[in-house]
């Protein structure tokens, strides 16, 4: 199984977390971020306009948080 990390820091206040073929279980994960959040797992960088997304798995992809706090829950 692959890890999610934060992996790059942008300018202040952002953070890109990536992930590399994570796999925590069959199916699908749901993965939190706040509205306005960009974010790729697929072909093209997308703008969440809901706090959660649903992604099959195994996930490769990124989001970039531009503030908040992130926390394993």
């Amino acid at each position: 199984m692959a890890e999610a990390i934060i992996r790059k820091r942008g300018g202040a206040g952002t953070a890109k977390v990536e992930f590399d073929n994570f796999s925590p279980g069959d199916g699908a994960i749901t993965i939190f971020m706040p509205v306005g959040t960009k974010y790729k797992f697929g072909a093209t960088e997308e703008t969440a306009t809901s706090v959660e997304i649903t992604v099959q798995t195994p996930v490769t992809g990124y989001v970039k948080f531009k503030n908040g706090v992130i926390r394993n829950g």
